[in-house]
């Protein structure tokens, strides 16, 4: 056993760090696998959570935290959040997009992605533009640092192009995003890349007519607004095309309003397309939190003076109650929470529960690889190795009640676990070198 792993051993047994059944540990690095994204785990893995506003925005920029971060993931049951990072946009001489003001803006951005990777849910890096391609070296520039930064963490999702605006043609489009993947992928060979398409991210026809050819692991957005009658009546229609053409889709953005952000909220629309999106188990982010007045806002509005002045009326850290909630807020939270999972697990953590857990699993590992040997009549049904990023090594399904298991041609280095899961109980073992 090497230093590192004795100490790793000692951290865990001591209850000074543990592991818990997070959405990444769970799921594991995401893969296109024909029209579908998939986890670690070979199951179609389907991520819902929120979009934060733009980031340069009064009612936005100060929710780029990690309170607001774990808020959702603990309350909301997000496993998913977007990092909307302002590209043009200087709205006022304090609110100036990636353009004008990129050290700002990119701390923010890598605050809540910090945030995300520790808290174990997967994050969008959104290079939340509608003019990308004539940004194109800047947006390369961008992805380069945080493929460089964050290409060995399976939670990072980069969006290259939020929403090409009207005019934007997909030929252009696609090859601005060759050259941006292209980027990427000289950093961060695996991770999940979406790409923006036609119509502010809706005409997702016209890529599924000329997706782009020989990259790996490349999802296309679609966007849309649940109450306005034109998106319902033209959009799901396209993203189906676009899907039984085989295209895979990540609604990287969705809002309960009109597409102006306003308007009243049609309930038989929004849950029109919510069904659609559990049917299709497609991944999405709803925009957005913020507090603006608007109907998409996720909480209630700040106060604006006549200077232009916004003081919040909720807290920018989490921690809310209903009634700090809008309605669209509040029908986004319901929906998440009845459809992501709450992430528990029963966990060794101190230096007794590690004895006892001995009693009745032990983990080996040897030259060919892992041998756990099960010495209580527990039923598992899944095993992995997991190392302490949080990425699955390997995995197995188990059957019956087997008194030895074998992960043969296994290797990690520093420190791994093995997370074992059955129907109503999870828990972490760790490794014994030999």
């Amino acid at each position: 056993m090497t230093l590192f792993q004795k100490i790793g051993l000692m951290i865990i047994a001591a209850g000074i760090f543990s592991l818990s059944a997070t959405p990444v540990n769970d799921i594991g690095a995401l893969s296109v696998v024909g029209k579908e994204i998939k986890g670690n785990n070979g199951q179609v893995a389907q991520l819902r959570g929120m979009s934060l506003y733009w980031s340069q925005s009064k009612a936005g920029r100060d929710f780029f935290n990690s309170g607001v971060v774990n808020w959702l993931a603990d309350d909301w049951h997000a496993n998913i959040i977007r990092a909307a990072m302002a590209i043009e946009g200087d709205w006022s001489a304090s609110e100036k997009g990636y353009l004008s003001d990129p050290a700002t803006n990119k701390a923010r951005v890598k605050t809540v992605v910090d945030a995300a990777i520790a808290k174990g849910i997967y994050v969008i890096i959104d290079w939340h533009d509608h003019n990308a391609l004539d940004h194109q070296s800047q947006s390369a520039t961008f992805f380069k640092e945080m493929a460089q930064t964050y290409g060995t963490y399976p939670n990072v999702i980069y969006e290259i192009y939020n929403e090409p605006n009207e005019g934007k043609a997909w030929d252009g489009i696609r090859n601005y995003s060759i050259a941006v993947i292209d980027t990427i992928r000289r950093y961060d060979p695996d991770n999940l890349i979406v790409v923006g398409t036609p119509m502010f991210s809706s005409d997702v026809v016209a890529a599924a007519k000329n997706p782009i050819a020989g990259k790996t692991n490349i999802a296309y957005a679609f966007h849309f607004y649940a109450s306005e009658q034109w998106h319902y009546d033209h959009y799901m229609a396209k993203a189906d095309s676009a899907i039984q053409m085989g295209l895979p889709l990540f609604v990287t953005e969705w809002g309960n309003s009109m597409a102006s952000g306003s308007g009243a909220l049609n309930r038989s629309y929004m849950d029109a397309f919510m069904n659609w999106m559990e049917g299709k188990k497609l991944c999405w982010c709803n925009w957005s939190v913020s507090d603006l007045s608007e109907t998409s806002s996720a909480l209630k509005a700040g106060n604006w003076d006549s200077n232009g002045n916004l003081t919040h009326v909720v807290s920018t850290n989490g921690g809310w109650s209903s009634s700090d909630l809008s309605e669209s807020g509040t029908y986004t939270r319901n929906k998440m929470r009845s459809f992501n999972p709450a992430w528990q697990m029963t966990l060794v953590s101190n230096a007794k529960s590690l004895s006892q857990m001995k009693n009745a699993v032990t983990v080996r590992s040897v030259h060919e690889g892992i041998v756990i040997n099960f010495k209580e009549n527990r039923k598992w049904e899944r095993v992995e190795v997991i190392d302490l990023k949080g990425r699955v090594l390997t995995n197995k399904v188990l059957s019956g009640n087997q008194s030895e298991v074998r992960m043969e041609a296994v290797r990690f280095s520093g420190t791994a676990v093995v997370h074992l899961k059955g129907k109503d109980q999870n828990c972490i073992v760790p490794i014994i070198s030999e």
